[in-house]
């Protein structure tokens, strides 16, 4: 969701209500950490707190003890927040399974997150309680409402859940239940949690959702603290909440940021260091890989993105806030797809989830929508991986040519190899396409690892291939219609992870790789043209894995991108000179909201004397592509 609708929907929206009757006492002022637990996999605490009170007077807020005391990990599991101050006086810690408060008058204990969904708490639907049902199977009857908590439902089914209640708190974790242990239908009258599927065996307590898996057959706790999360913060406004971002360490005797204790009164929320948000992921590869294009510029800017399930894209006008989002891909899919705007015609090419077919979709982008015909097959690779990664280029023919690097292992030996291929449409419907044909050779494919891919340009009737390795990069280039005859060279010592890219402006083939240099990897710059071939190398500076992108404007400005750590640069090579000008920031990505890797990628085409750059960062569990413009007479940032 674009930042500032994302602001204005945390600023604007109101505090959960609270229950009638239920005064909240005064906010607290202060917390020193007294003991604490930090969870490295979602990078959020767990703490022990002492808390001043603004009447004076100090108390102790366990939510450690508590964590620890109920279940820990295997009620709660991890944290997705730290702990703030959702309403006025009230503490509240969101985990994955459920939400725990902390209120002077009674300590820290299990929210009532169900309250929140079905239990018409802040506007939530009220589905009240279902009737009890009486049964001769042994169990537990608890609470005011007279359900029972069994190992088995009431036809005799085997569930586990009285097990699993009694060893993770009981009451005190779960609160009490509020149905028996049933197939959830969506009858009128019956609970059931927003989103969920029908046909599951799931008892409903105040706090939690038991459900049986008939898969492994096992117990299993929905996520209601994400749930209660989604719901009190929609379309994602959570991310912009402090409180929900990834958090420092804290230890024993440090404070706990006042800013999180003062949140009910001012929301404590978080501007973006650097760049704008286009969209979100569950993947960490939002956007993947450095050889495939992600974004071009037509009457604004339009990105290509991962979000865990279908490639989707976000249009910007001016690049100040991306809308108009749209699911690109017809079925489910996987992470690397690549978008491309030749001519005016918009190419979407991707795989299905298992990576064993190649589609395309073509069609126009229109007042910031792409209008896309039906997806049609490039390529059945017949076993999974063998379409991993795609790129596109127009053949002299104007009809476009696919690059497919292929991925599996050969048995008995186990030895990884990676194949490149080349397949191109046989007639202008693109419902036709030559069989694919292998076009690196059997001492390229051993020279394989994660990071090995291809990716194709045309400069006149000639390919142009990069081919990047484990260890190598290879250039392979020739006449196109005679694909046998192509020239393969190495280029460098590759040391990088899809650490390349290639563009062509017509006559000339721009490139960037990951070399090896003294001590570091270092960008390398070189291009290829019919009557030179290959030029020399040429070092741009030194870099890092996964920090990869050239863009090309419709001037012929080359701009090349690279991370070197939390810092991204850039130079820019104007036509005509045989260098590139000063470095300069592009951005510097805070080290809490690092994604592991920058990525990167550069819109292709951009207007003349303009950059698109595209990056990602991990600021919670999700993780976020960002986007920023730069010129020609940009300013360093002074990041550098």
């Amino acid at each position: 969701m674009p930042v500032a609708l994302a602001l204005l929907g945390v600023l604007s929206a109101a505090p959960p209500a609270r229950a009638a009757g239920d005064v909240a006492p005064a906010g607290s002022r202060s917390a020193i950490v007294v003991n604490a637990r930090n969870f490295p996999a979602s990078d959020h605490n767990v703490l022990d707190l002492r808390v001043t009170l603004p009447g004076g007077g100090a108390a102790e807020a366990e939510f450690l003890a508590f964590f620890h005391r109920t279940g820990g990990v295997e009620r709660w599991g991890p944290p997705i927040s730290e702990v703030f101050e959702e309403e006025q006086g009230i503490l509240r810690q969101y985990f994955n399974r459920g939400v725990v408060e902390f209120r002077p008058a009674s300590g820290v204990r299990r929210a009532l997150a169900w309250d929140f969904l079905g239990g018409g708490r802040s506007d939530a639907p009220d589905m009240g309680v279902e009737p009890a049902a009486s049964d001769e199977n042994p169990g537990v009857v608890v609470g005011p409402w007279g359900h029972k908590v069994s190992d088995t439902t009431a036809d005799g089914t085997p569930t586990g859940f009285l097990d699993l209640f009694r060893r993770l708190g009981g009451v005190e974790s779960f609160g009490f239940p509020k149905t028996e242990a049933r197939l959830d239908s969506g009858a009128e009258g019956t609970l059931l949690l927003p989103g969920a599927s029908l046909g599951r065996i799931r008892q409903y307590f105040q706090a939690a959702v038991l459900e049986l898996d008939p898969g492994p057959n096992q117990v299993q706790m929905l996520p209601l603290g994400v749930a209660v999360r989604d719901r009190l913060y929609p379309r994602n406004t959570w991310q912009s909440l402090l409180a929900f971002r990834r958090s420092p360490s804290l230890t024993v005797g440090d404070a706990v940021d006042p800013r999180l204790l003062a949140h009910a009164s001012t929301p404590a929320t978080v501007a973006p260091a650097s760049g704008t948000l286009v969209g979100s992921g569950s993947h960490p590869y939002v956007i993947a890989y450095h050889p495939q294009r992600h974004a071009f510029y037509q009457d604004g800017w339009y990105v290509l993105f991962y979000d865990g399930a279908n490639g989707v894209v976000a249009y910007a006008q001016d690049g100040s806030e991306f809308t108009n989002f749209a699911v690109v891909t017809h079925i489910s899919t996987g992470f690397g797809m690549s978008m491309y705007n030749i001519d005016g015609t918009v190419y979407v090419l991707y795989s299905d989830s298992n990576k064993q077919r190649a589609f395309l979709r073509t069609g126009r982008a229109v007042n910031g929508a792409l209008e896309l015909g039906e997806a049609v097959l490039v390529a059945e690779m017949r076993q999974s991986f063998r379409a991993y990664l795609s790129t596109l280029a127009l053949g002299p023919n104007g009809l476009p040519w696919v690059l497919i690097r292929s991925f599996h292992v050969l048995p008995p030996s186990g030895t990884h190899v990676s194949q490149i291929w080349l397949t191109w449409a046989l007639d202008p419907s693109l419902r036709a396409w030559a069989e694919p044909v292998r076009i690196s050779t059997d001492e390229e494919d051993v020279d394989t690892g994660a990071g090995a891919s291809g990716s194709l340009v045309f400069v006149g009737d000639n390919v142009v291939i990069v081919y990047c390795g484990g260890t190598l990069c290879h250039g392979i280039s020739g006449p196109a219609d005679d694909p046998a005859s192509l020239r393969h060279v190495v280029l460098a010592e590759y040391a990088g992870t899809h650490d390349y890219s290639i563009q062509s402006t017509g006559d000339v083939a721009h490139v960037v790789y990951a070399g090896r240099g003294p001590g570091n990897p270092v960008m390398i710059y070189r291009t290829w043209t019919e009557a030179g071939g290959w030029s020399a190398p040429e070092s741009v500076g030194a870099t890092t894995t996964h920090a990869t992108a050239l863009g090309v404007d419709l001037d012929a400005n080359v701009w090349v991108f690279y991370a070197r750590g939390d810092t991204v640069t850039y130079h820019v090579r104007r036509p005509g000179s045989d260098e590139f000008g000063a470095v300069r920031c592009a951005t510097r990505i805070r080290p809490l909201e690092s994604a592991a890797y920058a990525w990167l990628a550069a819109a292709s085409p951009a207007p003349g004397g303009l950059a698109a750059l595209l990056w990602v960062e991990r600021p919670s569990e999700r993780f976020e592509l960002k986007f920023k413009t730069f010129d020609l007479d940009s300013p360093d940032d002074g990041c550098g």
